[in-house]
């Protein structure tokens, strides 16, 4: 993904409104005065209305703003007035991305490759494109053009890694899966802990080892897995996890010291961030270490969760409709609450495992008594765990608590949208990660209502028969 800003070198652009206001909207979006640069920019745009790249810049700030339907308009204009502007096509395909209009973004991303044949982001986008449509060879070969017109391309190597990741191709796909360390994002996540980098390259046995938390609470979850792995080359374990995974990690055997992120941790020899994991152990879709549970709650959370649930009448079944991250992605992986009501339609205990909740999800579950509500009480992901312990099964959208469940071994459904996470690879309706889950998959972007219909059937078919 991206944007491309700056100006366009072609004849058509030559005459333009003034320089200094020009380079005075730009130096405002750059320094994040968009409301600013907006403005100056309809400024230049009155003076020059066919200026087709203040149409494009502004068309960026819109994107910025959220306002995209605004921005298609800004951008459609800019190519109106010079069809031959590549940058324009692209930042429509950029925006057509994040409204989930796939096909339409990938029109847009072949005009600018038609107009410039050598742009590597244009065909780096296409491969993103083709892989939410399920288009996998193709893709691969989009960012491998992308990688070919530009090698310092960083992000169309990463989007290849997520790719070969999907497909199943593992051993390539962990390798260019380190490149996520030159990424602009992830830049702020690099640790320099003037240790060697430990790749399952050198013996561990008697080596105080560090492995550290890098990304998301779900990633560590599943990365968790290999602690043992570590344990058995004789290795001593230092874990350095988010202060919500203290309690949960200090049960896991082998570990000789658990850190909360940010506080202070022992000497050691090596260190590995959890998602390196995978390469360092050579892992192939067929050998994930799947040894379920490799987690366990706290002894004491399960004595207090069992106290406060009672005694067990009916079925429990865990829910979890929505992660509480406003990202593009998690939109896509979140199902709104009320679709979920007909699920507690069926003769069970129904509990919230989740601790933030979207706007309107609480009003609902104040007024329906059927969802009992935990959140207040959830402290970390120790009472997670020992909720989780207390149910029967979880249904649950891609959330780190799905991670949780599966990682305790508890019958999992787990509901995926249309374009899932790598994670849970193509098609499959189970995961070699956790093999007590089931996966159902939307069949078409943004459709949950399949999905639900399917669940609540078999729910009446396999759990209240």
């Amino acid at each position: 993904m991206g944007k491309q800003t700056g100006k366009n070198n072609n004849k058509h652009n030559q005459e333009i409104a003034p320089p200094a206001l020009f380079k005075k909207a730009i130096g405002l979006f750059q320094s994040g005065e968009l409301a600013d640069a907006l403005a100056t920019f309809d400024v230049i745009i009155a003076l020059k209305p066919d200026f087709a790249e203040a149409h494009s810049n502004r068309g960026i700030v819109l994107q910025m703003l959220g306002r995209y339907e605004e921005a298609l308009v800004s951008f459609n204009k800019s190519t109106e007035i010079n069809p031959a502007y590549p940058n324009a096509y692209y930042n429509s395909g950029v925006v057509l991305q994040e409204l989930g209009r796939y096909e339409e973004a990938l029109s847009c991303f072949d005009k600018a490759i038609a107009v410039k044949a050598d742009y590597s982001s244009a065909y780096n986008n296409r491969g993103s494109a083709l892989q939410v449509l399920g288009r996998y060879e193709e893709a691969l070969v989009a960012h491998d053009q992308a990688i070919s017109l530009n090698p310092a391309n960083v992000n169309a190597q990463w989007n290849k890694s997520i790719l070969l990741l999907l497909m199943g191709r593992y051993e390539e796909g962990w390798s260019l899966y380190e490149l996520r360390w030159r990424l602009k994002e992830y830049l702020p996540l690099a640790r320099d802990f003037g240790k060697p980098l430990w790749l399952g390259n050198v013996d561990i046995r008697n080596k105080k080892i560090l492995i550290y938390h890098e990304q998301g609470l779900g990633d560590t979850l599943l990365m968790l897995r290999y602690v043992s792995l570590l344990a058995a080359q004789g290795a001593e374990i230092i874990l350095e996890v988010p202060a919500s995974l203290h309690a949960l990690a200090r049960e896991i055997p082998g570990v000789s010291c658990v850190v909360a992120k940010g506080d202070f941790f022992p000497d050691f020899d090596l260190q590995c961030p959890f998602m390196s994991l995978p390469l360092a152990f050579k892992t192939k879709v067929e050998s994930i270490p799947a040894n379920v549970p490799y987690l366990k709650a706290p002894a004491a959370k399960l004595n207090l969760w069992k106290s406060r649930l009672g005694d067990k009448i009916r079925p429990r079944i865990g829910l979890v409709w929505s992660s509480g991250v406003v990202r593009q992605i998690d939109r896509r992986r979140s199902i709104p609450l009320d679709m979920m009501l007909p699920l507690l339609e069926n003769n069970a205990e129904f509990h919230s495992l989740q601790i933030e909740y979207r706007d309107g999800d609480r009003q609902i579950i104040m007024n329906d008594q059927r969802l009992h509500d935990h959140a207040a009480e959830i402290l970390d992901f120790g009472d997670t765990a020992a909720l989780i312990e207390q149910m029967d099964m979880v249904i649950s959208v891609d959330t780190a608590v799905a991670h949780l469940a599966g990682a305790l071994g508890k019958p999992l459904w787990i509901l995926l949208p249309y374009a899932a996470d790598f994670r849970w690879l193509q098609k499959r309706k189970d995961s070699p990660w956790f093999p007590t889950a089931r996966l159902f998959r939307q069949t078409a972007p943004d459709d949950w209502e399949e999905v639900l219909a399917k669940i609540n059937n078999l729910q009446k078919q396999e759990i209240f028969r």
